[in-house]
């Protein structure tokens, strides 16, 4: 069982996710932030929490960092032929490989990337020592 939480708000959501570890009911906790990427915390309490109970903690990135989606008026006006430009910034590889390195230094046993379907973030993602396309 894997789950994604936000950070700022999954005590208050009374989300037990010591117990969850403790009791061995998930597999993964990935932590991430419900809003645009770039955000910042300290992935380490949550990896010293998992120590021991077999639960892999992952950092969750959202792609997008500025913008927004088309609103539902832009999907109306969608065309085969004109798509609806996407007003939005998406994290560059530079930043995902700074990103990660951070979040490995942290503990992370890996990255779950949200909105993301850009292959060659994909091919480093999980080794950030290896070079940029």
């Amino acid at each position: 069982m894997s789950v994604r939480v936000d950070h700022r708000y999954c005590r208050q959501w009374g989300l037990d996710i010591k117990t969850w570890m403790k009791e061995g009911l998930i597999d993964i906790l990935t932590v991430a932030e419900h809003g645009l990427g770039g955000y910042e915390f300290d992935l380490s309490p949550l990896v010293t929490m998992a120590r021991g109970t077999g639960c892999l903690v992952f950092a969750g990135e959202e792609a997008v960092v500025a913008g927004e989606d088309p609103a539902p008026a832009d999907e109306g006006k969608r065309k085969p032929t004109r798509p609806v430009s996407v007003r939005s910034a998406t994290l560059t590889l530079e930043e995902y490989r700074d990103r990660a390195r951070k979040w490995y230094s942290q503990g992370a046993s890996g990255i779950h990337t949200f909105n993301e379907s850009r292959p060659e973030v994909f091919k480093f993602l999980g080794d950030p020592t290896k070079p940029l396309p």
